[in-house]
């Protein structure tokens, strides 16, 4: 028989584990090679999320990063903030991945500064509100 304890230990790790499922995540990023300066630009995402996650064509998407926020020292982890990106709009869904190209960057006026500027592999997408 189980305890009580054993039995909200392991619904609380299931849930943890179903929200992390959840999560989608640029996992690619690709981009096409011009031959001209009037040839477009296209940079595509990789996003390991397929219909099941509710991934649709024509669908936007936001891209967020979290930072870790650190002192001065870098001693002492303060907390960690999540900074949207930019703006993907889904062009293609397959089984387990989805393909969405980028359509806007975020101005930094009013966002936090990032490291590194634009979409890149590891960023979180989720469904534009």
């Amino acid at each position: 028989m189980f305890c009580m304890k054993t039995i909200i230990c392991f619904l609380l790790l299931s849930s943890g584990f179903a929200m992390a499922q959840n999560s989608a995540r640029v996992v690619d990023v690709r981009r096409n090679i011009t031959l001209s300066d009037t040839d477009k630009v296209f940079k595509d995402f990789y996003i390991d999320a397929g219909p099941d996650a509710g991934m649709k064509k024509g669908q936007t998407l936001v891209a967020t990063r979290k930072v870790n926020i650190r002192d001065a020292t870098g001693s002492t982890n303060i907390g960690e903030i999540v900074i949207p990106v930019g703006e993907l709009k889904v062009i293609a869904v397959y089984d387990k991945v989805t393909v969405a190209r980028q359509t806007k960057l975020l101005e930094r006026d009013e966002l936090p500064m990032l490291e590194q500027i634009g979409i890149m592999t590891g960023d979180q997408v989720e469904l534009k509100k």
